[in-house]
């Protein structure tokens, strides 16, 4: 009998039932498409199911108190900066004793002129400072609130640099500039504490997962 050639054989899916191509038959990368799956679903990867997003989760009082208190601390940083601007020669005196000019060098008005120009120097400085350290609490805070994490993280860098601000204001020639910066540091530790609780971590990382899957 003649057989037939090499590779003849009835079409794939012919047969009885149960009769088909093996497991893993077809060619590589075969499957749906990645991101496959009805609305609310995110993006998923390989073969498996998409994945659901969880839903819209209310902001929970820590995120709410967390984000308001680095706002309050903005503005306690604003009010400091504008005591220091109204005094700013008494922290250039201080300053030049650091030096190593002597009272009696600063009594009889040996340094006016050089005061005079650093203070207008300082003054400058420090509403040009003081101005993008508002601004920049403000935006990173507008972003927590939206459920940002990026932002959060941002605002925990900003609290640990108002602590080595802390030593400048202990330093202070002026009592009320020592008690808005203890006061500062006090609620940007306790900002920073409560928007690292666990219910503000579940509600940023649904924020997260719903802002990936393109949902609000």
């Amino acid at each position: 009998m003649t057989q037939p050639p090499p590779g003849y054989g009835p079409p794939l899916g012919y047969g009885p039932p149960g009769y088909g191509p093996p497991p893993g038959y077809g060619p590589p990368g075969y499957g749906p498409p990645t991101g496959y799956g009805g609305p609310g679903y995110a993006p998923g990867f390989g073969y498996g199911p998409p994945r659901p997003v969880p839903p819209p989760m209310a902001r929970p009082a820590t995120a709410t108190a967390g984000v308001l208190g680095f706002a309050l601390a903005a503005v306690v940083g604003l009010v400091s900066s504008v005591v220091v601007l109204a005094n700013r020669e008494a922290y250039v005196e201080q300053a030049l004793r650091d030096l190593g000019f002597s009272g009696t060098e600063l009594e009889n008005g040996f340094t006016d002129a050089f005061v005079g120009s650093v203070s207008t120097a300082a003054t400058t400085a420090g509403a040009v400072f003081a101005l993008i350290g508002v601004a920049l609490y403000a935006t990173m805070a507008a972003f927590a609130w939206q459920g940002h994490n990026w932002a959060r993280i941002v605002l925990w860098v900003f609290a640990g640099l108002g602590l080595v601000g802390l030593v400048g204001a202990v330093r202070a020639p002026l009592a009320v500039i020592t008690v808005l910066g203890v006061l500062q540091v006090v609620l940007l530790v306790a900002a920073a504490t409560v928007l690292a609780l666990p219910a503000a971590n579940d509600w940023y990382r649904v924020s997260g997962q719903r802002r990936t899957a393109g949902l609000r």
